[in-house]
């Protein structure tokens, strides 16, 4: 059972990733001529991604530590999450400031985040098929 978990959690990681990823590199096309509904679409597909890795990734934190640790598991989980956003936003004002304005430096930025995101799904998807199962922990009621 353990091991069927883990297949469906790194394939939902994996999947939500690279839908980040994609999207990312999809919006990059759009210009000032781009239909809304298009840039709409690349804002979908990246919502969707975060929507299918982020429950998987939290969850994963969560059970690899003992059950009286899980708080601790969750802080180090949206601590982590938010360092990679912080981390994505300078990145990307790195490059928008190497170009003339906003306008001409934003696909770049978004080419060079949405490259970085997949790269790190093939390494999140790569560390889950090395991961060893942890076997199921029984539940007691004496535990807090």
């Amino acid at each position: 059972m353990a091991g069927s978990r883990a297949r469906a959690a790194r394939a939902l990681v994996g999947s939500g990733l690279a839908l980040i990823g994609l999207g990312l590199l999809g919006a990059s096309t759009a210009s000032g001529s781009t239909p809304y509904g298009l840039f709409v679409c690349w804002l979908l597909v990246i919502s969707t991604g975060a929507g299918l890795s982020m429950p998987p990734l939290t969850m994963g934190v969560v059970t690899s530590l003992p059950p009286h640790q899980a708080g601790l598991g969750s802080g180090l989980g949206t601590t982590a999450r938010e360092t990679g956003a912080a981390l994505g936003v300078a990145v990307t004002g790195t490059v928008l400031s190497g170009h003339a304005g906003l306008v001409h430096g934003m696909g770049p930025a978004l080419r060079v985040v949405g490259v970085v995101v997949l790269v790190a799904t093939a390494l999140v998807a790569k560390g889950y098929a090395e991961r060893t199962p942890v076997p199921e922990r029984a539940t007691s009621a004496a535990t807090p």
